[in-house]
């Protein structure tokens, strides 16, 4: 990054910029990575930051919570967090409510609960915000998000705002399928510069008192049978198939507890790793290797990564 694109971005108004600075603690992961942040308080300093990003022909990257996120060890581009502001939403049944991308999906979970929101179950315990869930069709066994998706609003590479609105299953499918989205994706792009989420409209599917009792069991279960207090990235592989559940398979081919360097394979939840202090996404990509190797050695099936990575492996 040239002297005048660092300052350009350090005089962007609505925003912080850190030139070249330790993300270890800015994903739940915690791998040791660094590389230039910059945080977003508004949608005009976004358009101009995607618009600085494109004249400069600079990558970009979305961090969020970092939650499903495997950050390198440097990166030569820009990481993007939003801080958009939240509007006090009153706690009443409504069709539909609109949210910021930045949003955690924690709190929608506690709205959900005491407004009694039938649907939004689906989304418990996963640590992301919501324009991260929506951009991967994130879900649980309960369902996916895109299920309650009826509007999202984003900023394209070159800096205009537009919106996809969801008003029937045809236009749901062809905008999501299992854990992606077809909208942000610029296939003619070479510089791996998405559209960036910034505001969300979802729906529900009634009202039920009983909602908070089943979003709190099903967040003990999750507590169970997931490393939550560990350093993760949540579930590693999607699943290949309904009957080839990724952590299952690696559980059946006895690989919890595999290791290389500071990861390994979780104990509790066999799709999960676990950073036991100072390992890199190198490490990370030599256990995927190992697993995915195994895999298909038994399965015959390529398991895909769910986990999103800067560089494919």
């Amino acid at each position: 990054m040239n002297l005048e694109l660092k300052q350009h971005f350090a005089n962007l108004s609505d925003s912080e910029f850190l030139f070249d600075t330790d993300l270890s603690r800015s994903s739940t992961f915690a791998l040791v990575a660094r590389g230039s942040l910059l945080k977003v308080r508004s949608v005009p300093a976004l358009k101009k930051a995607l618009k600085l990003c494109t004249e400069y022909r600079l990558h970009y990257k979305v961090i969020g919570l970092g939650a499903n996120l495997v950050l390198p060890e440097s990166f030569d581009g820009l990481y993007i967090k939003l801080l958009l502001p939240t509007p006090e939403t009153k706690m009443e049944l409504r069709e539909t409510y609109r949210f910021p991308a930045s949003i955690n999906l924690s709190k929608l979970t506690q709205f959900a609960a005491k407004v009694g929101l039938k649907g939004w179950e689906v989304f418990t315990g996963i640590p992301a915000t919501l324009g991260g869930a929506i951009f991967m069709n994130a879900g649980t066994r309960l369902g996916e998000i895109s299920e309650l998706v009826t509007r999202v609003e984003y900023i394209t590479a070159e800096g205009e705002e537009q919106s996809l609105i969801i008003g029937s299953e045809n236009e749901r499918e062809r905008a999501f399928s299992y854990r992606k989205n077809h909208f942000c994706h610029n296939s003619e792009n070479k510089f791996g510069r998405d559209a960036i989420i910034t505001y969300v409209e979802l729906t529900h599917k009634g009202y039920d008192d009983t909602i908070k009792d089943s979003i709190k069991d099903y967040q003990l279960k999750r507590n169970r049978s997931q490393p939550i207090s560990q350093k993760t990235c949540g579930c590693v592989f999607k699943n290949a198939s309904r009957k080839l559940h990724a952590g299952k398979c690696i559980d059946l081919l006895g690989l919890k507890g595999l290791s290389h360097g500071a990861l390994s394979v979780d104990h509790t939840h066999a799709n999960f790793m676990v950073n036991r202090g100072g390992a890199s996404a190198h490490e990370f990509e030599k256990l995927v290797k190992m697993i995915k190797s195994e895999l298909y050695l038994h399965y015959g099936v390529h398991f895909e990564l769910e986990v999103q990575v800067s560089t494919p492996l």
